[in-house]
This record gives C-alpha cells, structure tokens and sequence, in this order.
C-alpha cells in the first residue's frame, strides 16, 4: 500500500470530492467558485455540465465538487439540494457523510505513529491493546497492524449492532475486506495515544490542514449544515420488510407453541396474529435506531412503553388498535425529541468540500 504524506499539496493532483447521496430527482446548480483565464477553462465547463446530468441520471439529490491543482482551488460548486424535503441547496458549507474515507485517514495516522516509533506494524496489534477487544485466541493474538490496513486480518465486514468480532482465516492468508479491522485498528490508535479518534485526526490530519468541517463526531453546528441521507421507498421497503417478517415469524411461533403447551390455549390464531404484529414493530424499531444511534437505553424504555400500552390494550381494556396509535405516538415522540446520532464505527461522519474548510 502506497500512502502519500498530505501535507505534500503540490502532489496532489485532480482531486474531485463528489460526495453524493443515495437518491433523490430535483437537481441544480448551487454557489460556483472557480479560476478563470486558465487553460482548464474548458475541462470546467464540460464537468460542470455534465454533472447535474448524471445527478439526474443517478437519482443523486445533492453533491459537492471541487477542482484541486497544484495546491489551489481551481473549480468549486455544489448541486442540487441536500434534503429533498426542504429544497434546501447545497451551499460551499454543506458537510456530507465520507463514509468509508475515514479508513483512509486511520491509515495515514496509523502510519505517522509508525515513523514516530509508536507501533510497529508488524508486531501483533495485542500489544498495544489494553482491553482485548477482539475474542481472545490464538489467531487473534497473531494480527498486525500490516493486515489490518490489507484488510487481511480475517475478521469479518459485520455492521455495528451484530458486530462479528471473530477471526475467519488465518491473518495475512487471504484478502477479506473488514469494516471491524479497521474499528479494531481505530481502537489501538486511541490505546496508543490515550485519546479519543476524533481528537488524533485533528492533531495529525484536520488541524495541519486547516480542515475545520470535518470530524468523526457531529456538533450542533455540523448538523445543521449537514445533507440528509436519503433511500428510495423500494429499497427502504426490502430493508424493514424482510426483518420484519422474521421478527413477527419468530414471535408467533413463540406465542403457539406457548398455547400449545402452557395454560394460554384460549390464543386463537387470529389474536395470536394481533399480539404479534406490534411486538415485532417496537423490536425492529429498536435495532434500525440502535443501527443509527448510540441511545439505545431511552429507545428500549420507549418500546417497553408500548409493549405494556399494547398488553394493557388488549388483555384489560379489549380494544386491540387504541394501542397501536399509543405506541407509535410515543415512538415519534421520542424520536423528535431524543437527539441521535450516528455511530463513528470507521465512517468520517462529517466530511470536508476542500475548498471551504
């Protein structure tokens, strides 16, 4: 792997930060900043029109581009809105997600603590890691940071909330890209520095480079400028659906086999259909926004509201949909009230348009 310093500006060559979001159909051009009287002139008018059409092709509803050359900002504009509810343009302070960008930025810092003699990349990681981390073991013992930055470590690409914290193969046998390699490579930089992620990438990344919009922890003022992710009705669908389903399959099966063999025979199928149905809800609610937050501890109380609004329905009052209503009432509530955030995990929550930062 070949990681240039970015302290070297005049290395850089094009950069375009095309920071998109997932989908959306209104498109149009935002503040533009770019030189003129250069012989990129013309390169500038191509991508400028040719953006917005592949906005519109891509169902993007926002992005944020910026020309670099030789260390100055040649070209610099937004496109389209960054909430398709609000219309609300895409300014030159608009932050997006990075996503995935944050690796890259452990590795450079990973790699700066190495010239600086702070970790060997060769060594075992467990070194240097306070709390094991990982499920001990043999395997996990044997990781370097070298396959972590490889993605060759063997552990797995789990999300958060299931994180699959077991080694698969034997560390530097094979390529397996590992989002949980690089959380685990997050956690050893903090191990070794004694601070928090956010704090060493200002120190060795946002602060040199005058990045004041970045970060991997979102403040008040960076959620207000920030562009809202956005998913098509299809795919949101297919996502809640089908654990949904599982959820409700489990629960019922449950719920028989319980009146089968316990005092609770007089459940019908069909009021065993109605007791299910929430339940299910109030669970999938929890993993989505424990997914997509840290405050899993007010949204459990919620749900355990509404369960207990829904048992109270049904088993004291007898009126099945009062509770309904009830329950997703106080879910709404809590959600506009309660602030949440998104998990740091390896994402760079907050990224830069380099011209503004």
């Amino acid at each position: 792997m070949k990681i240039r310093s970015l302290k070297n500006k005049k290395k850089y060559g094009v950069i375009v930060c095309l920071l998109i979001l997932f989908t959306g159909i209104t498109v149009f051009g935002g503040p533009c900043t770019y030189a003129q009287g250069t012989q990129k002139d013309e390169t500038i008018l191509r991508l400028s029109d040719r953006i917005p059409e592949l906005l519109e092709k891509y169902k993007v509803p926002g992005a944020s581009v910026t020309y670099i050359s030789e260390g100055n900002i040649v070209f610099s504009k937004g496109y389209g809105v960054r909430n398709i509810i609000t219309k609300t343009a895409v300014e030159d302070e608009t932050i997006f997600e990075a996503g995935s960008n944050g690796k890259v930025l452990a590795a450079y810092i990973c790699l700066m603590l190495a010239r600086e003699g702070k970790i060997d990349i060769d060594a075992p990681v467990a070194n240097y890691v306070k709390n094991t981390w990982i499920y001990d073991g043999t395997s996990s013992n044997k990781i370097t940071a070298r396959q972590l930055l490889s993605h060759t470590s063997g552990l797995s690409n789990s999300i958060e909330i299931i994180t699959d914290k077991k080694v698969h193969f034997e560390p530097g046998t094979k390529y397996k890209y590992s989002g949980v390699g690089f959380t685990y490579l997050q956690k050893i930089i903090e191990s070794i520095t004694g601070k928090s992620f956010n704090d060493v990438a200002k120190e060795y990344v946002f602060t040199p480079l005058k990045m004041s919009s970045s970060s991997f922890a979102v403040s008040g003022d960076m959620r207000q400028k920030a562009a809202s992710p956005h998913m098509d009705i299809k795919t949101l669908f297919t996502y809640l659906l089908g654990p949904y389903l599982i959820l409700f399959i489990l629960l019922y099966l449950v719920g028989f086999i319980s009146g089968v063999f316990t005092k609770f025979k007089y459940y019908s199928k069909f009021s065993l259909f109605k007791v299910c149905l929430l339940p299910a809800f109030c669970i999938e609610i929890i993993l989505v926004l424990f997914i997509l937050s840290k405050i899993l501890l007010p949204l459990m109380i919620l749900a355990v509201m509404g369960i207990v609004l829904y048992l109270a329905a049904n088993f004291l009052i007898k009126k099945y949909y009062i509770s309904y209503v009830v329950t997703i009432l106080v879910l709404i509530t809590g959600a506009f009230i309660l602030q949440v955030d998104v998990p740091v995990g390896n994402d760079l929550i907050a990224a830069v348009n380099p011209a503004y930062s």
